[in-house]
């Protein structure tokens, strides 16, 4: 049977006005309109007050304002689970732009009682930028490797918290939380807390939005910077280097992930350097190289301090 649902969708942001515009439009243009925006703002000054007051004026959609002063999106995102009102709570960034049918296409899967949570498809918004691609292209990688056809429906054992749909009940009923620890890796945190209450992930790929990421190396260096940081916090927090590598099941479970992997990765490479320059695809895939060497030599340090400690 199914039921009409109410959204609550949660905008984090911290300093990028611009960018948030551009966000809330495309949420006031939707053809199902949300029934509720919760911007939370994490300066301490409330930068985007002006802003969010002016693109408010006209529309008959309920849009609350908080400011958050403690750091960090994971408290953002708390703090906006928590003055929500309805019953499904969507989730977007800053940096995005939902399609017109975003919302419609949530409250659509959602009426299904069995849906408790759901991620969609993140199309590239700036295809120029070589940093743009490469974050797209690490994202698309790295979410596509873990879904997989259930029956008629697309499962996932991780989610991407930049469009994302959640039942409140089912977030609350299981005491879920965005580890306010973390920086990066919140999405597959939450995944596995999902996982560890038995819930299901679905992928909706016409819940789609368009992300603009990071547009420079010095971002990019900081994203690379907050992984390492993350995955370090994230390691020690589930206890991943205490599994066994002579566990078989898991050592052929790893390499046929490993094989699927390395096909999405050819076949994502060829959409994002379709057309490209030369010079472009040169320093693309010496940036891949980096971020692979430097995630490595992270990953080494992180399992040889984790194993000192037990």
């Amino acid at each position: 049977m199914k039921i009409e649902q109410k959204v609550s969708v949660i905008i984090p942001t911290l300093n990028r006005n611009r960018l948030l515009e551009r966000c809330l439009r495309s949420l006031l243009i939707q053809t199902s309109l949300p029934d509720e925006i919760i911007i939370v703002d994490n300066s301490k000054t409330g930068l985007a007050k002006n802003l969010v007051n002016k693109i408010i004026k006209n529309t008959s959609v309920n849009v609350k304002y908080l400011i958050e002063p403690k750091k960090g999106v994971s408290r953002a995102r708390n703090r906006g689970i928590k003055e929500a009102c309805y019953p499904i709570l969507a989730f977007i960034d800053d940096d995005c732009v939902a399609k017109e049918n975003w919302i419609n296409i949530i409250k659509k899967f959602f009426s299904y009682p069995r849906v408790n949570v759901a991620f969609g498809k993140n199309l590239n918004g700036n295809l120029k930028n070589l940093f743009t691609c490469l974050e797209h292209y690490a994202c698309e990688v790295f979410f596509l490797t873990y879904l997989y056809q259930n029956g008629s429906a697309w499962k996932s054992s991780i989610l991407d918290t930049k469009n994302l749909a959640i039942r409140k009940s089912f977030f609350i009923r299981h005491h879920l939380r965005f580890d306010t620890k973390l920086t990066m890796l919140v999405d597959v945190d939450l995944g596995l807390q999902i996982k560890k209450a038995s819930g299901d992930i679905y992928f909706e790929p016409q819940m789609t939005v368009c992300h603009y990421g990071r547009t420079n190396f010095i971002n990019h260096l900081q994203r690379e910077f907050h992984r390492l940081h993350s995955n370090y916090i994230f390691q020690k927090k589930w206890k991943m280097n205490t599994l066994s590598s002579q566990n078989k099941s898991l050592v052929l479970a790893q390499k046929i992930k490993q094989i699927k992997e390395n096909k999405i990765r050819k076949k994502v490479e060829k959409e994002i350097l379709d057309k490209k320059s030369r010079s472009f695809k040169l320093f693309f895939f010496l940036l891949v190289f980096l971020d692979r060497l430097i995630f490595f030599i992270g990953y080494k340090y992180v399992a040889i301090k984790n194993r000192s400690r037990l």
